[in-house]
């Protein structure tokens, strides 16, 4: 884009510097100038219009990217509940747990590539919570908070919904959490 611009304004330096040195009558002078200032505003036009189909391009590509980060997360936490509801045997659940550990790791290092700097420090405050405290209401909301910040992330909206309703899907009973809550 840079370039573009430097050379559009060369362009137009030279042809404004030729239309006065020509000489001649004012009238092609004048005639000169005009052309010469139609033709650096198709090129500056065409380069803006170049930039913005690029940027497009680049924010569409980031935005696939995300959606498979993304949906690594929702994975863990799914994985997390379906552990929490269905083990009961302790080897059952050290290797789900480790399994979800790991999956964790995974997202983890693509989110640093691909997430946007709103989910990271929403999850990395879900992260701090679940490290500092036992599985509680706050948890699930922090999760919930990571949720919203992904949606945000991909342009989609989550108004008129209440903090808690994403996770609240998942539950056992939705409304357990809206009873904590209270």
């Amino acid at each position: 884009m840079k370039v573009g611009i430097v050379i559009t304004v060369v362009l137009l330096i030279v042809l404004f510097a030729w239309a006065i040195w020509a000489g001649g009558d004012a009238k092609h002078s004048q005639g000169l100038v005009a052309a010469s200032a139609v033709v650096a505003a198709a090129i500056f036009s065409a380069l803006i219009t170049q930039q913005q189909v690029r940027q497009r391009e680049l924010t569409e590509s980031h935005r696939m990217r995300k959606i498979v980060v993304y949906e690594e997360f929702g994975d863990v936490y799914l994985n997390t509940l379906k552990l929490a509801r269905v083990a009961k045997d302790e080897k059952k659940l050290a290797k789900g747990q480790a399994d979800v550990v790991d999956l964790m790791f995974q997202f983890s290092k693509r989110a640093m590539l691909w997430a946007s700097p709103e989910v990271l420090i929403a999850y990395n405050s879900y992260r701090e919570y679940g490290q500092n405290n036992k599985p509680d209401k706050e948890l699930l909301l922090k999760v919930d908070d990571v949720l919203r910040a992904m949606r945000r992330d991909l342009g989609l909206s989550s108004s008129g919904l209440e903090r808690g309703s994403f996770v609240s899907m998942f539950l056992t009973d939705p409304n357990e959490l809206k009873s904590k809550t209270s």
